[in-house]
């Protein structure tokens, strides 16, 4: 693999395997635990594939959708890892009943606990809601249907008399749609169905335009109990016709270094209450000229309409991301004829700089590093949630690097290039950038080296071939409850490799203590 030689060692117990075989093999994902595949060179079988049918029945007197995505959902073996999510294609059935394409899974995941979705396709997603069921993987999963939902039911009027527009009425739980997704009627009335599921607990309702192109805002209601069971009515605002204004994008300390590809946002809220908000937002993405055209709702000559602007430049990029709470929008421009709002001047995010050596102090080029925005991390816009933009570069032949990133919190990982005899790098402790820093010198020293080998059989014994390896560092218990769910703590990636015509992989990973 290399011309340094690297021993070769055995895997630690706390160490696990993932094999990822390719889409035409007869092989399902498998993973494989710490400690269960002994020392030495190792001797690895991926598992089965197995088929799961589903079907679905209507409760007496209720239906089914005329065509849904199914959904599988199960926890993985190995602790800290994303939930593992199957999709079966959608078929057509009947008004009483229908059954799906078959889900594959890997057969060592039968009799798990795992959660069924029935998603709506449109247009039955304006009639029936997302449904979820508690299940035990097996070969034939049979499920029956509510006959009847939780319901909420509302109106919308406009502010002046007229016919109001139409929206989709959606419900959210958690950040998750529960319920169907009608359109408003043309009296402006509409009913939400709900998974049953979701009626336990409370409910974010939106409505969104069904023209999104149009100059119509949407509606954001505050939690609504669906035992309730309907929402005030909701009046729309006053607001007029929206007209063309453009917004140009440029560096501080250059007004000549123009920034493109930058994402635009401005948002204003047009009334709000303790029952919800109706707000407006328009979004567009800075042109090779540094300038986006956007259409937005004015105020009038004497009164501003305010927008919170947020500007998020591509990442790699040198400047930092902005925004401005307020930005007065009066009358002026028309649909056609677009005026210049404001110029946004950018200052420089912080730039990470460093030189990439391995365990003896050599510089090691070609390194791939990526900087991950920590959960929670904003970009240190005032006043907003602004997500920090996660970014990547690649250290050059001397192993020196150079990556701007917005203010925030990141973890970073370094992944040589094949070949090379050093080994994959997550940094135990995430860095946090600040407003205002200019270089920040990150000396990366990668750990010292040692080879995993073996090689991968299907389950019929021939050899595993373009299987992709990954190995991982476990850092959850289950006595700390950190294994699964939203506060699972991720195990370490220390290497990925691919099985070659004959099945066999040699990864070069940190040695155990040496890393982090």
């Amino acid at each position: 693999m290399t011309s340094d030689c690297v021993g070769l060692i055995s895997m630690p117990a706390t160490w696990a395997i993932e094999i990822d075989p390719p889409g035409t093999a007869a092989a399902a994902l498998t993973e494989l635990l710490p400690g269960s595949f002994g020392v030495g060179t190792l001797a690895l079988t991926a598992d089965a594939p197995m088929s799961v049918g589903t079907s679905f029945t209507a409760g007496a007197g209720g239906t089914v959708p005329s065509a849904a995505n199914v959904v599988l959902t199960f926890a993985p073996s190995i602790g800290g890892r994303p939930d593992l999510t199957y999709e079966a294609p959608p078929k057509i059935g009947s008004s009483t009943s229908l059954t799906t394409g078959s889900l594959t899974v890997p057969s060592a995941t039968m009799g798990r606990p795992a959660t069924l979705q029935l998603i709506p396709l449109s247009p039955a997603d304006q009639q029936i809601p997302p449904t979820s069921f508690a299940a035990t993987i097996a070969s034939t999963l049979a499920e029956m249907l509510p006959a009847s939902y939780p319901s909420i039911s509302g109106s919308v009027v406009a502010a002046l008399a007229g016919t109001p527009p139409i929206f989709i009425a959606r419900a959210f739980q958690s950040g998750t749609q529960v319920s169907n997704a009608p359109a408003t009627g043309a009296d402006g009335t509409f009913q939400l169905l709900l998974s049953p599921s979701a009626a336990a607990g409370s409910v974010i309702v939106e409505l969104t335009p069904q023209n999104q192109g149009g100059s119509d805002p949407w509606y954001t209601s505050s939690a609504v109990q669906p035992g309730i069971n309907s929402l005030n009515q909701i009046v729309l605002p006053a607001y007029s016709q929206p007209n063309a204004f453009t917004l140009t994008v440029e560096g501080s300390d250059d007004p000549a270094s123009i920034v493109s590809g930058a994402l635009v946002r401005a948002q204003a809220t047009l009334a709000s209450s303790a029952a919800g908000a109706t707000d407006y937002s328009r979004a567009g993405t800075t042109g090779a000229d540094g300038t986006v055209t956007l259409s937005l709702l004015p105020g009038t000559a004497t009164t501003a309409r305010d927008y919170a602007l947020t500007v998020i430049p591509p990442a790699g990029s040198l400047y930092a991301t902005r925004c401005i709470p307020v930005v007065g929008v009066t009358v002026g421009g028309t649909t056609t004829a677009p005026v210049s709002l404001l110029t946004v001047e950018l200052d420089r995010r912080p730039v990470l700089t460093g030189t990439v050596t391995n365990a003896a102090g050599a510089p090691v080029g070609s390194v791939a590093i990526t900087a991950t925005a920590g959960p929670g991390a904003t970009s240190g816009c005032a006043n907003t949630n602004t997500q920090a933009v996660s970014s990547s570069t690649h250290a050059n032949e001397d192993g020196t690097f150079q990556l701007p990133l917005d203010p925030g919190t990141y973890q970073l990982d370094y992944d040589p290039p094949a070949g090379s005899s050093a080994p994959r790098l997550t940094e135990s402790e995430m860095i946090t950038i600040s407003a205002g820093e200019g270089q920040i010198s990150h000396p990366v020293n990668l750990p010292a080296a040692g080879v995993v080998q073996g090689t991968v059989s299907a389950p019929d014994g021939s050899p595993l071939s373009s299987a992709t390896i990954r190995i991982f560092e476990v850092r959850c218990t289950s006595q700390a409850g950190d294994c699964s769910g939203s506060t699972r703590t991720a195990p370490w990636l220390r290497a990925q490799t691919a099985t070659d015509a004959t099945g066999t992989f040699r990864a070069v990973v940190p040695i155990p203590g040496a890393a982090n």
